[in-house]
């Protein structure tokens, strides 16, 4: 939500509002609404999968105190889940998740553009766009990780407390377009870098 706090990035005519974490039972109910909406949707699965696949989902949570951590948040929670109706589990910890759903993500960037159209059958999808999409996942994701790299480098470290009891804590790193532009233009010569990030913003 730090992002939403600059002035640059208010929306005009609406109020910034902070979510509560989700309790259990409000997990439970996303779950549970999540595998019953997804019954059906270019599969065959039964109402006993599901149920099954639900549970699975559920106890893997209750199991892991960084999976039950992670699920309060709703974002990440629906990320779990997007991950779990995958794969039908979920990693032992936590950076194998992450890296998993970055890889869920990439293939799904790379498969369907903004408006659920397959990227070949967009006739409005500009040339530079549908090149991106169709890169290939381990530039994308070599392009990507290289950004990532470069933001964490420059994160600045903000040390207080005392030499009994110090803490430290950090900024949030960011990623400016001049940062984005240099890396996709170096990662992707024949596409032209600024229509890709209009288009991802």
């Amino acid at each position: 939500p730090y992002a939403y706090a600059k002035k640059d990035w208010n929306l005009l005519a609406f109020e910034s509002v902070t979510l509560a974490p989700f309790n259990r039972d409000q997990i439970e109910n996303f779950v549970a609404s999540w595998y019953h909406a997804v019954q059906g949707k270019g599969n065959d699965w039964t109402r006993e999968f599901i149920d099954k696949r639900r549970d699975d989902l559920l106890t893997a949570m209750r199991g892991r105190d960084y999976l039950a951590d992670l699920a309060t948040r709703p974002v990440l929670l629906t990320l779990m889940t997007t991950l779990h109706t995958n794969q039908g589990e979920l990693p032992e910890d936590r950076a194998e998740l992450y890296e998993n759903s970055v890889d869920l993500l990439i293939r799904r960037w790379q498969r369907r553009n903004v408006s659920g159209q397959n990227v070949e059958d967009d006739e409005n999808l500009d040339e530079n766009v549908r090149k991106a999409l169709l890169v290939g996942e381990k530039k994308i994701r070599n392009a990507l990780e290289q950004v990532a790299y470069q933001a964490h480098q420059k994160q600045q470290r903000l040390f207080r407390g005392n030499e009994q009891n110090e803490t430290v804590e950090l900024e949030s790193a960011e990623i400016t377009r001049g940062e984005l532009l240099t890396v996709f233009a170096d990662s992707f010569p024949d596409i032209n870098p600024t229509v890709v990030i209009d288009y991802i913003e």
